[in-house]
């Protein structure tokens, strides 16, 4: 199972074989599915949906992507299996757990003239983090030295041109990449 740190939260599961597969997703001892391409399930007020695509038709590969409608904090500490099956037979993922997920990103109110600090906080624990301008192609504006926990954006005096700027925070942890905007308003 690969996890992508988004939301709404994605996992996906790689399974090789011909025919095509069913899926069946647990998250803890709720299980979810068998589903089919393109299939939904409600439960619990949260959304599951799996879309499966042919990734090399001649090996017969199938890349399943699980969407689950539910807040990222929400996840850790849950585990996560996937078990794939056709009318040939059926594999089993080992379970995975999500241990913490995220990024929180805090600000304050602003007027013309002041300055304003974002900070933006890795709930990974120690990562590599760095603020982008979003209005100047992603221009990198604060990058940490090394593996930090959280990393401050302080912008000033602000004009009323700024008004509108876009600005983002990039964690990157364990080979994951999460973003989260932030506007000045």
């Amino acid at each position: 199972l690969l996890f992508t740190l988004r939301s709404p939260s994605t996992i996906t599961c790689i399974s090789t074989g011909s025919p095509a597969t069913t899926v069946t997703f647990m998250r803890g001892s709720t299980t979810v599915g068998p589903l089919r391409d393109e299939q939904s399930v409600v439960i619990a007020g949260i959304t599951y949906e799996l879309a499966q695509t042919v990734t090399n038709r001649r090996e017969s590969t199938y890349k399943n992507v699980f969407t689950i409608n539910d807040a990222l904090p929400n996840l850790v500490g849950d585990t996560f299996t996937c078990t794939v099956a056709n009318s040939l037979g059926m594999d089993t993922s080992k379970p995975n757990t999500i241990s913490a997920v995220g990024i929180s990103i805090s600000s304050q109110p602003v007027t013309v003239g002041d300055t304003v600090t974002f900070t933006c906080t890795s709930l990974l624990g120690p990562a590599m983090i760095q603020w982008e301008d979003r209005d100047n192609g992603d221009m990198v504006l604060r990058m940490t030295p090394g593996m930090q926990t959280e990393l401050a954006l302080e912008l000033g005096p602000v004009s009323q041109s700024m008004d509108g700027s876009m600005y983002r925070c990039r964690v990157v942890f364990d080979g994951s990449t999460i973003l989260e905007t932030v506007t000045l308003t």
